[in-house]
């Protein structure tokens, strides 16, 4: 047989019995989400079979409270689920300090260093001294113990400093832990949210992208950036129409006519949530709506007219002219009173505010300009998808340089806009990047901001973003171009800028002289930009322009700038055509633009002509059909260029012997000079841009240029003819990556995917909790969830309810109508802790529901496990019935678990006796309404309970009930009331939901036989003491769950079901089952629901309704679709299919393995080499395999599969294989690869080269090819890729070059409409022996990286959202907070050097000889993370 079961395999390997080490442990348990001490990682060892006994030494070290946390921690291990499970119960605790104490003596490691071995009848028996507590001790022996009980707290010396090791053991079924002197029965553990990580998580597609754009928001890859483009387009159009609307009454006011068409009052949700978004968006809004409000004011108080007539406008004058100079001065007013923080002179440069025939003087201007430049309309120019690809245009053609200059010239300092391009240069790489970022600005625009570098100032618009600017930004005003400082000297730079940013006014652009301090359409501009001394040669300017305004952006601007000439949107785009032409005069060549909203980004390569420098020299490189020769002709243009050679190399060795000639400047120059291109097709060479990236990383990379052809049309141009095609062009522009696709360059580019909060318009979906975010205890986190393609399990009727590997006889429901339980609502909120079984559900809440059989049309109601939020759900016949005639969805949902609980309670459990006297708690609520019905059909006495008088006198009206017979509920006058109406006797059946003193007087009022109900879940699982005293009078006491029995004892459901409908019938007086009073929220409004609930003002049940209601109440084979809602998109696995992992006994393929079990698969495939090579591997992959032996809700199937797959063939062989023995393949996942990490000149073609590329690259063609063939409808085909092939490392060509091809392969599926996913990974904290070396916690790698260890939980999050979206390629990291100083780099202490000792060694250099050109930048961090990662 191929394969064998985890289970053979680890009853063979480990005879039954699977043991690992307090480092394995730890590391389990730091997956989960614990981050213990040193002080708490107290086991030593630890032995379990999975199935009933554990056995562990735990070790003493002088703290109780740590060694009884270790031995609470034995639990842990084994429990399958990779949940953060704390210790909430326990039945009880013993501790005999005598017996402890003796052992903790007999055991001290400092003469032994390994602790005898301790049969467990032994501990048991040691433990049971523990009963010597309750004996009467001598005074010697009670003066022993209080010595040895002060030593716990360190008064005793000797014992505190005391090091043991103590055997241990655990039973998994009886959950209870036994150690010498201690025992601790009946342990019960909560699931509770898990630290993710401190700083956010960055997701970004990466996918290609043309370098000129006419509309950047259109021609998108995916449809989910077209529907954002269209979206942003329709919120601007909003908006404006809600500003000139705005603007229309704002003229009414002073008289004036509207100066367009009348324009329909907007509806007030839409002002409202445009005012309410964020500060600074809405800035014209803003100043429009505070202009108009300000006249009403006024207006209101200034008129005596009566209030019911319309008053007039005050502000008129006779001419229209007077009064359009009134409504400019109003709006100046207005504008710099917000410009200025809310009053009308908080800087001191800023003056009394202008009259009506003022001016704004240039400081005042520019105030308001600024103020106005963070409107949604302007904004729109620093957008993203406008300047992020320009901008990752400059960082990636100076790679691998460690610093870059930037200077931003505007009117204002524009800070957010400077920012985002600080943010996208430092994130383009995986190592630090130190960017110096200039602000020069015109003087006078700001008021006072503090930096590290000067004192400046920033509108409070700006202010208001940042309390200070970042460690890395100057600030420095100007009066004049070129830039001179206040103390007239020319401004200096640390260095010559790399980028410019120039950032245009329009109304600036109408008058220069007060509004800017520089002239774009000036050649003096360029001229003095192309200078010696600014932008450095080869440097970039990124000119950010305006092609048009909007009508009411101009508007505003001729009302406030009266003096100035707003230019027309035909004098913009002259005006953007003659900054074109003045760029190209100085050498400033057009390398890309993006336009979008009539914004437009232009950005400029310098390219100065300096005739005593020698032209560059180029040579290419082209595949001609033999990879390794194509691999040995790079290594030798790469030592070329670094002036190395090997012997047989002939061409290096002529040109190392021609630059021996030279000085040490002109070798420099000359290596300048040499240009390698390299020619590459997607056909031949699909890795080239992986591999490019990596390259150059490498010392001599920054000489190599790549042209790499993605078209795919086997009659279009190879990159051989595309290069001698525009050969004159890209030598020219000499940028570094040049991708060729449908006709234009570009290059690929990553942009922020907002994956974790995704949605899609759908009619298949379902509420849930933690949607948006990982913690499971805010109601804030309820969203609705996407369910297209989710398989919902359910519980087969067999062993208690076991969830087995078979199909179950399901049937699909269309869902009318859900209820809420208060239960649902503890879970949300993490007040009721979930059980185990449910951790393993894509959904905990929901348990009833009405709607359709869709096989039939049949009106139903039912029962569901968790998940009955939802328009539609699977279910097994055995918990769904007809709907009794006359009742409706609404009436039947709202009846089953209330009536469930009062039948399972009072009836099957208490056998209420017609005639007795009933006490119902909560009466007004559900399950105090049904108890109400059926008390009243038994002819019982009642009392009752409310918690308002609004609903005592509701319970009056619709119950009959006496009025001295309601209670509050609000305290516990009830009890004297009651004792007073039976006589003293009490009450014999008491139904009760209320907890504390309530629940005390409660029990306290039972009568002789009395029955108590008890529904008080937060008191049963906070394990609250009855006495039990009163329990002499023959009292029962009966905890009533049934969300439990309902899916254990399911012949219950049954016989409920028959009750119910026999005692329901419409009309029936006596009917003990009627419908219950209901309060209806839609699915937009189910969290309101649930807030709702949680007020207490709801009176019987909470009803979700998903679809309405026909007015036909037969079986109709028409059933209508949900209304299409926004819903999160997710990840679903069917439990009936097969799911393979290439590579699958890694540290990130055993938690995926988890993973996929918890979001519903049931059998996996594990590919592996090796097997279980590792105690830790045997654990992890044990909990999944055996523990369904014990854990029957958790019954699964694992399987190795250990055949060679280097071939096709052989991959063939693996899918036919599953598919005969397990079933349709559901998905597959490649996580294999073999790293051989290396500095590519010294690269060996086998052992390094195809080594890693077959594992990684080979295979996944494989991968694809035969699952095209066998499985064509593959439902998931995902790759594990790197940060290596999208933003490069050095020394990982091979690995780059793989990881790239993967990423073509996906691109390719998805343009097929096959399902495709490669994610970039950067380095993973608590998986791999990177978690292990780097002991700080992430600390050590980021002293030279820009990059923090990402967690799995978060990597498996991101994941889950990436395989439910559209992009083929995703990136997933998380950046480290950049901070300055000097200690900010390389990092101090042996940790640091010890990862970098290893990275050394991995990269085959002698970390004794470290090359004097490789910076600390340069090291492989991503080789050391994927080597120890096991991908």
């Amino acid at each position: 047989m191929l394969s064998q079961t985890v289970y053979d395999q680890l009853n063979a390997d480990c005879g039954g019995m699977t043991t690992i080490g307090n480092e394995d442990i730890y590391k389990d348990y730091r997956v989960r989400g614990y981050e213990y001490g040193p002080k708490f990682r107290g086991i030593v060892d630890f032995s379990t079979d999975f199935k009933r006994h554990s056995y562990g030494s735990v070790r003493w070290a002088g703290h109780m409270i740590a060694y009884l946390d270790s031995l609470l921690q034995m639990g842990g291990p084994v429990v399958p689920v990779k949940e953060l499970i704390v210790p909430v119960v326990f039945s009880y605790l013993k501790i005999d300090p005598n017996v402890l104490f003796k052992e903790i003596d007999a055991n001290n490691i400092s003469s032994s260093e390994v602790a005898p071995e301790v049969e467990v009848g032994e501990l048991l028996a040691d433990s049971s001294a523990a009963a010597h507590v309750e004996e009467e001790l001598e005074n010697e022996e009670l003066a022993e113990m209080r010595s040895k009980m002060q030593a716990i707290t360190g008064e005793a010396e000797h014992v505190k400093n005391a090091d043991a090791v103590l055997r241990s053991y655990c039973s998994v079924d009886q959950m209870a832990i036994v150690a010498p002197g201690v025992e601790i029965h009946n342990v019960t553990g909560a699931s509770i949210g898990r630290k993710v990580h401190p700083a956010p998580v960055t997701v970004e597609g990466h996918q290609f992208v043309a370098h000129f754009e006419e509309v950047a928001n259109e021609n998108l890859l995916h449809q989910e950036e077209v529907n954002n483009g269209s979206e942003r387009a329709a919120e601007l159009a909003q908006y404006e129409t809600l500003c000139r609307w705005e603007y229309g009454q704002l003229r009414k006011h002073f008289g004036l006519q509207s100066t367009e068409e009348e324009i329909s009052e907007p509806e007030k949700t839409l002002k409202e949530r445009f005012l309410g978004a964020k500060e600074g968006t809405n800035v014209l809004l803003k100043v429009l709506t505070t202009a108009v409000a300000e006249l009403v004011d006024e207006n209101n108080n200034n008129t005596n007219t009566n209030s019911s007539e319309e008053k007039e406008p005050t502000l008129i004058s006779t001419s229209e002219k007077e009064q359009l100079q009134q409504l400019n001065s109003h709006l100046k007013a207005v504008c710099l009173k917000l410009a200025t923080g809310g009053t009308e002179s908080s800087s001191s440069s800023v003056e009394t505010p202008p009259s009506s025939t003022d001016e704004l003087d240039p400081i005042q201007a520019a105030l308001v300009r600024s103020y106005l430049h963070a409107d949604l309309t302007a904004s729109t120019g620093a957008e993203e998808r406008l300047i992020r690809p320009l901008v990752d245009l400059v960082a990636e053609n100076f790679v691998p340089a460690k610093e870059l200059t930037v200077l931003q010239l505007a009117t204002e300092p524009q800070l957010p806009l400077a920012l985002k391009v600080d943010r996208y240069l430092a994130t383009s790489t995986i190592f630090k990047l130190n960017i110096d970022y200039n602000l020069v600005h015109l003087k006078g625009t700001n008021s006072t901001v503090t930096t590290t570098t000067t004192t400046t100032t920033t509108t409070s618009a700006e202010a208001a973003s940042s309390e200070q600017m970042p460690y890395n930004f100057t600030s420095t005003a100007v009066e004049q171009w070129p830039p001179v400082t206040e103390d007239q000297q020319q401004l200096q730079l640390k260095a010559q800028p790399h980028l410019a940013v120039i950032v245009d006014d329009p109304v600036a652009a109408g008058n220069q002289k007060k509004g800017s301090f520089f002239d774009l359409e000036d050649g003096q501009f360029w001229s003095t930009l192309a200078g010696s001394t600014t932008l450095t040669a080869s440097g970039f300017a990124l000119v950010l322009l305006r092609t048009s305004l909007a009508p009411i952006e101009r508007q505003l601007y001729e009302a406030l700038f009266e003096d100035s000439e707003v230019p027309t949107d035909e004098e913009l785009k002259r005006r953007a055509e003659t900054v074109k032409a003045q760029a190209a005069l100085q050498h400033f060549l057009p390398v890309g633009s993006k336009a979008s909203h009539g914004h437009l980004a232009l950005i400029f390569r310098f390219s100065p002509i300096d005739p005593q420098q020698p032209a560059p020299v180029f040579s290419t490189v082209v595949f001609e059909g033999d990879e390794q020769r194509w691999l040995e002709t790079v290594q030798a243009k790469l030592r070329a260029v670094n002036g190395d050679a090997e012997e047989g190399d002939e061409p290096a060795k002529q040109d190392q012997e021609s630059k021996k000639e030279k000085s040490t400047e002109e070798a420099a120059a000359a290596v300048e000079q040499q240009i390698v291109w390299l020619l590459a097709d997607q056909a031949t060479l699909p890795g080239a841009l992986g591999f490019f990236n990596c390259l150059r990383k490498e010392p001599g990379g920054r000489q190599f240029r790549l042209l790499f052809n993605l078209d795919q049309d086997p009659n279009a141009e190879d990159a051989l003819r595309l290069f001698n095609r525009y050969s004159v062009h890209l030598t020219k522009l000499d940028l570094a990556v040049n991708v060729f696709k449908s006709g234009t360059f570009g290059s690929y580019r990553h942009l922020t995917r907002n994956l974790l909060t995704a949605a899609k318009l759908t009619t298949e979906y379902h509420l849930n909790i933690g949607a948006l975010n990982s913690n499971r205890n805010d109601l804030g986190s309820l969203a609705l969830v996407d369910s297209t393609g989710e398989r919902q399990i359910g519980h087969l009727p067999v062993k208690g309810g076991l969830m087995a590997n078979v199909p179950t006889r399901e049937r699909k429901y269309a869902v009318y109508s859900s209820a809420l339980n208060f239960r649902d609502v503890m879970l949300a909120s993490g007040r009721l802790f979930p059980p185990v079984q449910l951790l393993t559900q894509n959904c905990m809440i929901g348990t009833e529901f009405a709607g359709r059989d869709l096989e039939t049309g049949e009106r139903v109601f039912g029962i569901h496990h968790g998940g009955a939020f939802a328009t539609d759900l699977h279910q097994l016949p055995l918990y769904v019935r007809p709907i009794p005639p006359g009742w409706s969805y609404d009436d039947a949902v709202g009846a089953v678990t209330v009536y469930f609980t009062v039948w399972y309670g009072l009836l099957y459990k208490a056998r209420l006796e017609r005639g007795s006297t009933v006490l119902i708690h909560s009466a007004a609520g559900g399950v105090g309404q049904a108890a109400l019905h059926v008390a009243k059909a038994y002819d019982c006495t009642i009392f009752a309970t409310a918690g308002s008088p609004e609903k005592r006198a509701w319970l009056a009206e619709h119950f009959g009930l006496p009025e001295n017979h309601i209670f509050s509920s609000r305290d516990t006058v009830f009890e004297r009331e009651i004792r007073e109406r039976t006589a003293g006797a009490g009450v014999k059946y008491i139904v009760n939901s209320l907890i504390g003193e309530q629940l005390d007087a409660s029990l306290r009022l039972m009568a002789d036989n009395g029955h108590f109900i008890e529904l008080a879940k937060a008191e049963m699982q906070n394990n609250k003491r009855i006495g039990t005293f009163a329990f002499l009078r023959n009292l029962s006491y009966h905890g009533v769950a049934i969300e439990q029995q309902i899916f254990k004892e399911t012949h219950r459901v049954g016989e409920f079901y028959d009750w119910m409908l026999a005692n329901c019938e419409v009309g029936r007086e006596d009917a003990a089952v009627k419908p219950i009073t209901a309060h209806v929220f839609s699915a937009e409004n189910a969290v309101t629901a649930f807030r709702f609930m949680t007020t207490g003002k709801h009176k019987g049940k909470i009803v979700i309704r998903f679809r309405e209601e026909e007015e036909e109440k037969t079986a109709s084979s028409t059933i209508a679709p949900a209304v299409p809602r926004l819903a999160q998109t997710r990840t679903y696995f069917d439990p009936y299919a097969t799911y393979i992992v290439v590579g699958g006994c890694g540290g990130v393929g055993i938690e995926l393995a988890h993973w996929l079990v918890k979001k519903g698969a049931k059998r996996i495939v594990l590919t592996t080499r090796s097997k279980t090579r590792t105690p830790y591997q045997a654990l992890s992959l044990g909990t999944l395999a055996i523990t369904g032996s014990v854990f029957q809700f958790f019954t699964n199937e694992l399987a190795y599969y250990s055949e060679d797959l280097s071939t096709e063939e052989g991959v063939r062989a693996l899918i036919r294989h599953v598919q005969t023995e397990f079933g349709p393949v559901g998905g597959v996942f490649h996580l294999a690869v073999s790293l051989a990490d290396g500095l590519l000149n010294g690269m060996k073609y086998a052992e390094g080269w195809r080594r890693t590329v077959d594992s990684k690259a080979t295979l996944a063609v494989h991968l694809d090819a035969v699952s095209r063939e066998l499985c064509p409808s593959l439902p998931y085909f995902v790759c594990l890729s790197s940060v290596s092939a999208g933003r490069g490392n050095v020394g990982q060509t091979n690995y780059g070059y793989a990881n790239s091809v993967l990423e073509r392969i996906v691109e390719r599926r998805r343009a097929d409409g096959l399902h495709g996913l490669a994610v970039q990974y950067g380095p993973i904290g608590d998986v791999g022996l990177l978690s292990e070396l780097d002991a700080t916690g992430g600390s050590g790698v980021q002293a030279f990286a820009s990059v923090q260890l990402q967690r799995i939980i978060s990597c498996l999050e991101v994941l889950n959202r990436a395989m439910a979206s559209d992009h083929p390629v995703v990136s997933s990291l998380v950046f480290a907070e950049r901070s300055g100083g000097a200690g900010s780099g390389a990092g101090a202490g042996g940790t640091s050097e010890g990862m970098l000792h290893h990275l050394w060694s991995a990269l085959g250099v002698d970390p004794e000889t470290l090359p004097d050109h490789v910076t600390l930048g340069e090291l492989g961090m991503e080789s050391m993370f994927g080597e120890f990662a096991q991908f």
